[in-house]
């Protein structure tokens, strides 16, 4: 009876003692608030604000950010981004934290997170809702609340920011940038890219570059003994360098993600910053009668370069829109042809050919042994999906990214039944697309594998792949 009087006694403390803890702990929305009020004493106590180089994908470069929270809710926000008209560089904004799956810091006021999270349908990589990790040192270390959905997960590491350090951020480059775009941005929901030559004067040496600004990449294309196309056509000294790397801009220089090694006409070079300096105006002809306005930057004594001129350009030194026996370039309709006031050629097209389903460009390709195909036109299918080919037959050189084409008469047509008129059409269509004869291929790099052609001589444009 003892016994039983004891294991009694023991049972009722145990009990009694876990009532007492659970009553004098703190409830779950106690604990959450506290959690809430510790991140937030966090994120406004550091005396600069915080530094956040964010790259929302491992496919893009890094966009500088600076942020200063406030108690009131509010943060100021700014950023290199040039976007719509510059609101975007410098903002205060609303946030707040919450607690979903954790911690969870919100920016509520579109601000240069929403800006980025809507670039190419929402598929960017952009994010405006941060899970809170962990603190290391004196950084706070988020990761992106939606990454889990597509696999990759982002991480933003916010950085005390050192006293005035938001001055280094570049506020004019990004938009220096777009001069070089040559009639791409916004065609067929086509981010922005811009193509500019690098030359230095003391070497005669020149680089070709590819921009995709709102990705924050550059494609080093290649390097040619020469300045200008027709030298470096005639030298034909050039190096296929073919790399495309992540950068940011600090205080308005171009800092790449990693050093680019090149050597040319016996120079070699190791790039890992470019300035972008003072600008000038001046003209070109890519085509006869056709003048372009472009822009030239000039920077002095940039490292492991020396002096440079960064001129916006057509031409590119090397190209991978190139001629194979197993290779053609395609496009659906309707996104492969534009006119000068980039208005899409569709009713025009299907006057001519109602059941069009995509341009085909054939560039050296083996139909047979000894029989290469080098053609452009247009593919049609029937309501049973049956493909039917109308293709102009060209002869071509290629330098770089300039193709001179003249057509030849020899048409490649697999419709046995083929009217007049549609001979008529396709040669009609092709003579306006490839008016003058000279086109220019540049690599649209937002997306890997697409092409725009550009005819300088008509301002017509397309794109293939």
């Amino acid at each position: 009876m003892s016994k039983v009087l004891v294991i009694l006694f023991f049972v009722c403390l145990i009990l009694g003692c876990n009532n007492f803890d659970d009553e004098n702990l703190p409830s779950f929305d106690d604990r959450t608030r506290v959690a809430i009020d510790d991140l937030r004493q966090e994120l406004v106590s550091v005396s600069n604000g915080w530094r956040l180089d964010y790259s929302p994908s491992s496919e893009t470069g890094t966009f500088v950010v600076f942020l200063n929270f406030m108690e009131d809710g509010t943060v100021r926000i700014q950023s290199d981004i040039s976007a719509q008209n510059g609101e975007l560089q410098d903002q205060i904004v609303s946030y707040r934290i919450d607690s979903s799956q954790g911690l969870e810091l919100i920016f509520e006021t579109y601000s240069i997170f929403h800006f980025l999270f809507e670039l190419q349908r929402a598929t960017f990589g952009g994010e405006f809702e941060f899970v809170f990790s962990q603190k290391s040192e004196d950084n706070l270390i988020f990761r992106s609340k939606t990454d889990n959905i597509f696999g990759e997960v982002t991480i933003a590491t916010l950085t005390p920011a050192g006293a005035n350090e938001d001055n280094l951020i570049s506020t004019a480059i990004e938009n220096s940038l777009r001069q070089g775009i040559f009639q791409t941005e916004n065609l067929a929901g086509i981010s922005s890219f811009s193509t500019f030559n690098i030359y230095m004067p003391a070497d005669d040496i020149t680089i070709s570059t590819t921009f995709d600004i709102n990705g924050r990449r550059m494609k080093f294309h290649g390097a040619a003994s020469g300045r200008t196309m027709t030298d470096i056509i005639s030298r034909n000294e050039n190096v296929n360098i073919d790399r495309l790397i992540g950068y940011r801009y600090e205080n308005e220089t171009i800092i790449l993600d990693s050093e680019v090694s090149v050597s040319v006409g016996g120079t070699s070079y190791s790039i890992s910053q470019i300035p972008v300096g003072g600008s000038s105006a001046l003209s070109e002809e890519f085509c006869a009668g056709q003048t372009y306005d472009l822009v030239r930057y000039t920077s002095s004594s940039t490292p492991n370069l020396g002096d440079i001129e960064i001129t916006s350009s057509l031409f590119q030194t090397q190209s991978n829109f190139r001629s194979g026996t197993d290779v053609f370039f395609s496009i659906d309709f309707p996104l492969f042809v534009y006119n000068e006031s980039d208005e899409i050629l569709t009713e025009q097209i299907q006057s001519i050919f109602p059941d069009v389903a995509a341009l085909q460009w054939y560039y050296g390709f083996e139909l047979a042994e000894d029989s290469l195909l080098n053609a452009v036109g247009f593919v049609t299918l029937d309501e049973t999906n049956n493909a039917k080919f109308y293709l102009r037959g060209f002869d071509y050189t290629q330098n770089g990214n300039h193709i001179s084409l003249t057509f030849n008469g020899e048409n490649f047509i697999t419709d046995d039944e083929v009217t007049e008129q549609q001979i008529a059409g396709l040669e009609a269509l092709t003579d306006e697309i490839f008016a003058g004869g000279e086109v220019f291929i540049l690599e649209a790099l937002p997306i890997e594998g697409l092409f725009e052609y550009y005819n300088p001589c008509n301002r017509y444009k397309g794109f293939v792949n």
